[in-house]
């Protein structure tokens, strides 16, 4: 998505467009479901003890961008959670795949 955006950008410039790369961290909706190929119990296990951000959370965010002034772009957002401990957490090391390998 990152080089789209910036391919986009470079295709719109000089046009009142504009175009941010919005790259949400851990985030509960129904995508986190279906990364755990819809078993319900194993998001919750994977959640424990974690505050995932809502969709609301990057929501708000995309709302920012979008009432800037016209001559601001915010060109790239990455959002996570506060409470991470750090890059090698949970979410980010050591997680299941998202689509599980059939045999």
């Amino acid at each position: 998505m990152k080089q789209f955006a910036l391919n986009l950008r470079a295709d719109v410039l000089g046009s009142n467009v504009r175009v941010t790369n919005i790259e949400p961290g851990l985030t509960d909706t129904d995508f986190m479901l279906v990364r755990f190929g819809g078993d319900a119990e194993r998001k919750e296990r994977f959640s424990q003890g974690l505050t995932p951000m809502t969709a609301e959370d990057i929501a708000e965010a995309i709302f920012w961008t979008c009432t800037l002034p016209r001559n601001v772009n915010i060109n790239r957002i990455q959002i996570c959670r506060s409470r991470r401990h750090s890059p090698r957490s949970r979410e980010a090391v050591g997680r299941p795949p998202f689509i599980k390998q059939s045999s």
